[in-house]
């Protein structure tokens, strides 16, 4: 009888080695090969994790530029026309250009900035 008292047939295993076959030295490569292909994806999770830390910087300093630009803009009281990535447009007056990934023309009729 099995587990929960249901029955199962036994089997028995046999695996036919060659005649010199050195099992253990197999599976102490397959041990070693299994530990560099370990080694290798946490190195790669490292190298991603690196690469998410420096574009995460990136992105800051991108947000705080832009946040300069605005209040410079702000200041001018310069209106910007603006159409974001997903088609949406309107017009940023003083007080109120905090809509992220705009770009267009100024009030005064110069490029804005590029994005």
């Amino acid at each position: 009888m099995g587990p929960c008292g249901i029955p199962f047939p036994l089997v028995l295993l046999y695996i036919d080695v060659p005649t010199g076959y050195d099992f253990f030295a197999m599976t102490k490569g397959m041990r070693k090969l299994t530990l560099d292909m370990t080694l290798d994806l946490q190195a790669q999770h490292l190298h991603d994790e690196s690469r998410i830390t420096h574009l995460t910087a990136k992105l800051r300093r991108a947000e705080g530029r832009l946040s300069q630009l605005n209040e410079y803009l702000d200041e001018q009281r310069i209106e910007v026309e603006w159409e974001d990535d997903e088609g949406e447009a309107g017009i940023s007056q003083a007080g109120t250009s905090h809509k992220r990934g705009s770009r267009g023309r100024t009030s005064e009729g110069g490029a804005a900035p590029p994005r």
